[in-house]
């Protein structure tokens, strides 16, 4: 995907496989990009593909930003240009179908009237859409069964954890909208959360003196055991085999104190 020029975009992939392409975050981590992105003015979204695809098919729709918020105006809603957030993952049949009418009439019939009538009906489409996610927020963010059908999800994991626009498919909502629900909810960002998940689950494994650390590695999900020691270490401050072994002295220690108490006791 290229840079767009200052207005507000949506780009549709045609089909219902899922893009080959990834968004760079600002902190560097990376997400996947579903069939159906929101780019709004002044944003650009970097992006990199992670495998080629023949024969991809794609709309690229850019909307003048001055015409949106007129309509926006005229459409009788709260929503304006401002709450239109980059969305990654825009799951909406409303709008999708919306997009590809307005795409069958530009190719086919071109009629202006018929063009204006379905982009005002899109604009619609698209504020009720964030509304909703509006909405949720303050609401209070996510409910405790939505929280718990994610960690129900991630715990479902036996190798490695899931990525968080996994965790957003699988919760029914775009990645945008779990991402600000999850941190209203839970005060951290779900890719936070899902780092303490990993940490807590290599403690976990770790404990267990008998397996090799390259078996623990994958079962993290990482594909050398060095990857796994760097991440280890910026989480907690020590390498895994330090841990290992301050943890099993730990464990050791209680064993001889409850041996002596057992032995004072007369037992």
């Amino acid at each position: 995907m290229k840079d767009v020029d200052p207005a507000l975009t949506l780009k549709l992939k045609y089909g219902n496989s899922p893009v080959r392409a990834r968004h760079v975050e600002a902190d560097g981590s990376n997400c996947s990009i579903g069939r159906l992105v929101l780019t709004p003015p002044q944003i650009h979204v970097k992006t990199y593909a992670v495998e080629t695809e023949p024969g991809l098919r794609a709309s690229i729709y850019h909307f003048d930003s001055a015409l949106v918020q007129k309509l926006l105006k005229q459409a009788d809603t709260a929503i304006n240009l401002d709450d239109l957030q980059v969305d990654l993952d825009i799951q909406d049949s409303n709008i999708e179908a919306s997009l590809l009418r307005l795409a069958s009439e530009v190719e086919r019939f071109g009629n202006t009237m018929a063009i204006e009538a379905m982009i005002r009906l899109l604009i619609v489409d698209l504020a009720r859409y964030v509304s909703s996610g509006l909405d949720a927020l303050s609401n209070g963010g996510l409910k405790p069964s939505q929280i718990k059908l994610i960690d129900d999800f991630i715990n479902s994991f036996e190798i490695g954890l899931p990525r968080p626009a996994e965790v957003a498919r699988e919760c029914g909502m775009s990645p945008t909208h779990l991402r600000r629900l999850f941190k209203k909810s839970a005060g951290e960002s779900l890719q936070d959360y899902l780092k303490t998940k990993l940490m807590d689950r290599a403690k976990t494994l770790l404990a267990e003196e008998d397996l090799p650390l390259k078996i623990v590695s994958y079962r993290l999900g990482f594909n050398h055991c060095s990857a796994f020691s760097f991440a280890f270490r910026q989480a907690t401050g020590e390498t895994p085999g330090q841990y290992r072994r301050r943890t099993a002295q730990r464990l050791s220690k209680s064993n001889a104190l409850e041996t002596a108490a057992f032995a004072a006791t007369g037992g």
